[in-house]
């Protein structure tokens, strides 16, 4: 046997490759982490995305055999509810936003509805919120 005649095994070449799209993942997530923990507005559209393509994932890796159908499953739907709660967070935060608009002009029971006042400042208080 000579020197430049050995081989790797191709086992530890497939488990490599294999590896390599979780290490994608784990790092992908780590980076979302941090842009949530640091309230970039960007970080709900990387969770999302990120989700999404975690559910594709799991359905490649369940039609070419490499997942379980118990394991798609569990990753499919943690996904979907990461992916649900990074699409609601926005819708939250701007209905926080028009509420507490409303709230600072001192919108309540006393507030008749009928008044021009009043519906100057909602009328304001919502192009703030959108604005926000």
């Amino acid at each position: 046997m000579q020197a430049g005649d050995r081989k790797e095994p191709a086992c530890l070449w497939l488990s490599a490759a294999r590896l390599v799209p979780a290490i994608v993942r784990a790092c992908a997530w780590t980076v979302i982490v941090y842009m949530l923990l640091s309230d970039a507005d960007a970080g709900y559209i990387a969770a999302a995305g990120a989700a999404l393509a975690d559910i594709a994932w799991a359905g490649a890796g369940y039609g070419f055999g490499y997942l379980n159908t118990l394991f798609a499953a569990l990753n499919a739907s943690m996904a979907a509810i990461i992916c649900l709660a990074a699409v609601a967070s926005p819708v939250q935060a701007r209905l926080g936003r028009s509420d507490l608009a409303l709230r600072s002009f001192g919108w309540g029971a006393e507030a008749a509805l009928g008044d021009p006042e009043v519906a100057r400042l909602i009328e304001w208080a919502r192009s703030r919120a959108g604005n926000g």
